[in-house]
Formats: structure tokens, C-alpha cells, sequence
């Protein structure tokens, strides 16, 4: 399917026009036009930014798009697994195989609490299928990473890396269990054989922090106990994003890297509850949500937001 980046534009304003929810999911947008995502991604980085670009309500995580998966625990996946071979009456279970007969959970949930598909294979004392090829080492991986990180000077999302690499996004997502363990391995491996430069150094130092921390940025020890801290708005293209932090000089050096476009602070409210106050205003502007902390904000509502000096 050939397609340009203007004609894929007009295709999106075109289906966000057919729709009658106020966002346009990308399983929406296929059922449409038929356009395969993988075509969105020759021209974009995700979804989100592609939505953007045609002034449209991208919906990442609304309800139509989100898969059901009833996970219980290591030895809920192992009864699926077990429960998969008998019907099949086989010893050898793919992951295509699982996801066609397992009732309760998906594979790639199975490969995440087994850190990989292989290792829950054994611990159902299953075997691999004979196409199963040997895994490509991390020395490989980390070298695409690192390609990938010196082309956009800045930490890659997963779609940014599968687009600058000959491997596909299993790769880098379900071989690892999570894109963010494979950042987290890549960069110990790089940071301990690879020649950096001090930009690089720094880039991969302060990601791999972000990653290896115990909590993420809104997870905290008790969540009856309200924190001290900061809620910020950052500017990111033409998205907004509302979050917390105790460390906002930290945050901010994080959000530089992590973010596809340039973080601009816009303002930060000091509080005495960060939870609270981030909750009220992710509650607020929730009708103008883009994709998790993303908003879609006018002028009117980030003026709003800088009246706010302490909540």
C-alpha cells in the first residue's frame, strides 16, 4: 500500500470524522481505511504523535483498545500452559498456539513472569518448537541501542528503535519481558564495553537510573500518606503533560531524554500532597486526556493551571 505522509493525514482526519467517540483509536482507524499501523510508523514514532500531526484525539488507551488479561500469578500461567498441551495433546506449545486455546491469559504476559517464553516453557517441563531460532546476543541488541541513541540523541522509544533497526519490536519487547528491561541491560552492557562519548555517557547514566529506581515517579510507600512534592506541566510538541515528582530538576533532566520532543517546563505547583493534586488535575482535564499523563490543552486551561502557585 502506497501512501504518503499527507495522504495519511487526510486519511486520519478523514476517519476521526467518521467516528462517533471523541478519540480515534489506531484499531478504529485500520477497520476504516484498512491502513496497517505498520505504515503509520514509516512516518511517526507512535500513534499519539501521528493523531497530532493531523490535529486528532488519539485514543492509545481507550477501552476498545485494551485486551483483557486475568493473570494470577506464576503458577496460574503454568496450569494455562499445561491446560494448552493436553488439548493439543503435544509437548511442544508456540506462543501463537497458546494465544489460540489459553482461555484466561496471553502469552506475552506468560513471557513477562518468566522473563521469557523459553524459561516458562521449562518450568512447565514443555520444549521449544524445533523452528525456534537461538536468541541474538545482547552485544548485538545494545549496538543497534546505542546506533539508535547517537541518530536521535536521545533515549528511543520502542517504536523509534524498531524503526532504525533490521529487527522487529519482539525483539527489543518480548525477548526481555518489557522494552524497559531491554533499555536497562543494554545500557549496564554499554556503559561497561562501549566507547561513549560524555553526552552518551550521561544519557544512558541518568535513563538507567530512571529505570532501576525502586518506585516509578507515582508510586510511593503509602498511598494513605499524603507526599510533599511538586505537580508540573511540561509542554512536549503539542501535548501536555501533567505529573508528579520529589525531585523536579531531576524529573525534568528525565523528561528531556525520554520525551520524542523537546520537554519545555511551563509551570509546577508546590504541594504538600502531590497525589491529590495530580489527581485533580488529570480529573479535571480528563475530556482532553491523549494517552496517559498527555493532554490536549488550550490556552484557557494552562492559565488555569499557573494561577495555582501552592495546593
Amino acid at each position: 500500500m502506497n501512501v504518503s505522509k499527507e495522504d495519511l493525514l487526510e486519511e486520519i482526519r478523514g476517519a476521526a470524522k467518521k467516528v462517533r467517540t471523541p478519540h480515534l483509536t489506531h484499531k478504529k482507524f485500520r477497520e476504516l481505511t484498512g491502513i496497517p499501523i505498520s505504515k503509520v510508523h514509516s512516518y511517526f514514532d507512535s500513534w499519539t504523535a501521528a493523531c497530532i500531526a493531523a490535529d486528532v484525539q488519539p485514543g492509545a488507551n481507550s477501552p476498545e483498545n485494551l485486551t483483557p488479561n486475568y493473570s494470577k500469578g506464576k503458577e496460574h500461567a503454568l496450569e494455562q500452559l499445561k491446560y494448552v498441551a493436553q488439548i493439543l495433546d503435544t509437548n511442544v506449545v508456540s506462543k501463537s498456539d497458546f494465544d489460540a486455546h489459553a482461555t484466561e491469559i496471553r502469552a506475552a504476559t506468560v513471557q513477562k513472569l518468566f522473563k521469557g517464553w523459553k524459561n516458562a516453557l521449562e518450568a512447565a517441563d514443555l520444549q521449544r518448537h524445533s523452528n525456534y531460532r537461538d536468541p541474538i546476543s545482547l552485544e548485538e541488541l545494545a549496538i543497534d541501542y546505542l546506533s539508535a541513541v547517537r541518530e536521535i540523541q536521545a533515549i528511543p522509544t520502542v517504536v523509534q528503535m524498531t524503526r532504525r533497526s533490521e529487527r522487529g519490536k519482539n525483539t527489543f519487547t518480548r525477548k526481555f519481558g518489557t522494552y524497559s528491561e531491554f533499555k536497562r541491560q543494554a545500557s549496564e552492557y554499554l556503559l561497561s564495553n562501549a566507547e561513549l562519548s560524555p553526552d552518551e555517557r550521561k544519557l544512558l547514566e541518568i535513563d538507567l537510573g530512571a529505570i532501576s529506581r525502586p518506585h516509578s515517579e507515582n508510586e510511593f510507600d503509602s498511598e494513605d500518606v499524603p507526599k510533599p512534592g511538586y505537580v508540573y506541566l511540561f509542554r512536549s510538541g503539542k501535548a501536555h503533560k501533567i505529573g508528579l515528582s520529589k525531585d523536579l530538576n531531576r524529573r525534568e533532566r528525565e523528561l528531556k531524554i525520554q520525551l520524542p520532543e523537546k520537554a519545555i517546563r511551563i509551570h509546577v505547583i508546590k504541594t504538600d500532597d502531590m497525589r491529590g493534586i495530580e489527581r485533580y488535575w488529570h480529573n479535571r482535564f480528563k475530556h482532553k486526556r491523549l494517552n496517559g499523563e498527555f493532554f490536549d490543552l488550550s490556552s484557557s486551561d494552562v492559565a488555569a493551571f499557573k494561577r495555582r502557585k501552592f495546593m
